[in-house]
């Protein structure tokens, strides 16, 4: 049972995110998308999506704005005592080693500091070029 709500809080911390971003960076949330790692399915499910791509160890969310030379951003959530998996280590490492922004977030503010860090000199240039 507290695997599950651990898994419930991190999924609110996310949601308030998108919602943060959706109403502060329009533009920015235009180009946000989730990955859907988690969550219960059947095996015949699981199969296929992993068919389609889906792949252990990806952040929860992805920004396609490019920003202080990266192609993107990454943000991996966490709650509580969880860890990133050695899946998450992994991918994060092979991400960044691609010049891609990666974070991991265990409180809602740490993931609107680390969004507007990253935004921080390049946000409007991009759209201007």
């Amino acid at each position: 049972m507290e695997r599950k709500k651990r898994n419930c809080q991190e999924s609110i911390i996310q949601q308030h995110f998108i919602q943060w971003l959706k109403l502060q960076y329009p533009r920015v949330w235009e180009v946000t998308a989730s990955f859907p790692n988690q969550g219960r399915r059947s095996a015949a499910n699981a199969s296929r999506m992993k068919a389609e791509g889906l792949k252990k160890g990806i952040p929860d969310v992805v920004i396609f704005q490019p920003s202080k030379g990266y192609h993107g951003m990454f943000i991996e959530f966490k709650h509580g005592k969880m860890v990133v998996s050695p899946e998450q280590r992994q991918m994060i490492e092979l991400l960044t080693n691609r010049d891609y922004y990666c974070c991991t977030c265990w409180e809602l503010e740490t993931a609107i500091k680390e969004l507007k860090d990253y935004l921080t000199e390049g946000y409007m240039t991009s759209y201007h070029c």
